[in-house]
């Protein structure tokens, strides 16, 4: 058997100062690294000194993601998107790097019907563990336009609080003792992090030559948002624990980032996902165990 991941991450000298521990994957990776602005936004690192949170902070806190997308609504003879729906989504986690696999448990996304301040709303919630820790990453989003409500994330002495009014994310970072203000401006339409920006697929019309562009908001300095590209790019059949499935192939890709997502082509789930992670070739998948209906 392999040397694991984390060992040779380590070797490579990630436990020196300014790294961290990503929060999305559990593995430790460089602050510069694209992946540590992802799903979960965060970093979790043993310091609690000022000096280290705002180094902490520069590196990475959270991800706001816009996408300027095309209409949801179908054209002539197109059938409509299936739409966003109550349930839960189990995934399977692993990082692959050369010819090793390092297993990152089971990651949960459950998405239930709530109410906001906005109104009608969803709420959709990631759960895993990361070193066996609880972290969980919730957000609230409207239900007919997706616009982004709120978000609330939980680590192992970490918490990241954030609320929008109709230009601004206004919210306070958490670290052991340390407390930072956040205001991040708005280009609506917004996501709060990737878990719901990938829940609209569901209410997009995706087919063959379907492209998109969006942008994340990545916060090292001034905001900066790293513009996205979301196409269709072909069409095919997967096999994950979940079943045999029929998807298609949309790729995300910008600055730093090149992303796949396979999406299942009756209901419009997210089936698998592949991301690379740090800069030394590791790539994280996650594939669909289970869906059940709520």
């Amino acid at each position: 058997m392999g040397p694991d991941p984390r060992a040779a991450s380590a070797r490579r000298g990630d436990h020196h100062a300014g790294r961290g521990v990503c929060l999305d994957c559990g593995r430790r990776t460089p602050r510069t690294s694209r992946h540590a602005v992802h799903a979960a936004g965060l970093f979790r690192d043993p310091a609690s000194s000022w000096e280290d949170t705002s180094i902490f902070l520069s590196g990475a806190l959270i991800v706001l993601a816009q996408q300027v997308l095309p209409s949801t609504r179908p054209s002539v003879g197109q059938t409509p998107p299936p739409g966003v729906r109550a349930g839960d989504w189990k995934y399977s986690a692993r990082v692959e790097w050369g010819n090793q696999r390092q297993d990152l448990g089971v990651r949960t996304i459950t998405v239930a019907p709530t109410s906001s301040q906005q109104g009608p709303s969803w709420l959709v919630v990631m759960t895993m563990q990361i070193e066996g820790q609880p972290f969980t990453d919730s957000v609230v989003i409207q239900r007919k336009s997706l616009n982004p409500v709120s978000r609330h994330a939980v680590g192992a002495g970490t918490d990241l609080l954030l609320a929008t009014d109709d230009s601004m994310a206004h919210g306070l970072f958490t670290a052991g003792s340390s407390v930072t203000p956040l205001n991040v401006r708005l280009r609506p339409p917004s996501f709060l992090n990737y878990y719901a920006l990938r829940e609209s697929f569901a209410e997009l019309p995706l087919a063959r030559g379907w492209a998109a562009t969006a942008s994340v908001l990545e916060l090292g300095g001034e905001p900066v948002f790293a513009n996205l590209s979301l196409s269709v790019v072909d069409t095919g059949t997967i096999t994950v624990p979940a079943g045999v499935v029929h998807c298609w192939h949309v790729t995300v890709k910008g600055p730093g980032i090149d992303e796949h997502y396979w999406i299942g082509k009756d209901r419009q789930d997210v089936i698998r996902t592949r991301e690379p992670i740090g800069g030394q070739g590791a790539i994280m998948q996650l594939d669909l165990v289970s869906f059940t209906p709520h």
